[in-house]
């Protein structure tokens, strides 16, 4: 299985989280599976996804378009 990581600022890691979460239908339609997601120790509002990729295509077109 591929694997894709993501790395990402947010605004607000308390605010983003919840609507992080509230989208899991979403990325599981497109063939991701959060394998883990970490926080920095240093720059809580920093954040690493690893996902496993089943569908690439689609995992690509739904990252293109949630940026």
């Amino acid at each position: 299985m591929p694997h894709l990581i993501i790395r990402v600022t947010v605004q607000d890691f308390g605010k983003w989280k919840p609507a992080y979460d509230s989208n899991l239908p979403a990325r599981q339609s497109t063939g991701l599976k959060e394998l883990n997601l970490w926080r920095n120790a240093d720059k809580s509002n920093e954040v690493a996804l690893l996902f496993g990729v089943s569908d690439i295509a689609k995992a690509k077109e739904y990252t293109l378009s949630t940026v």
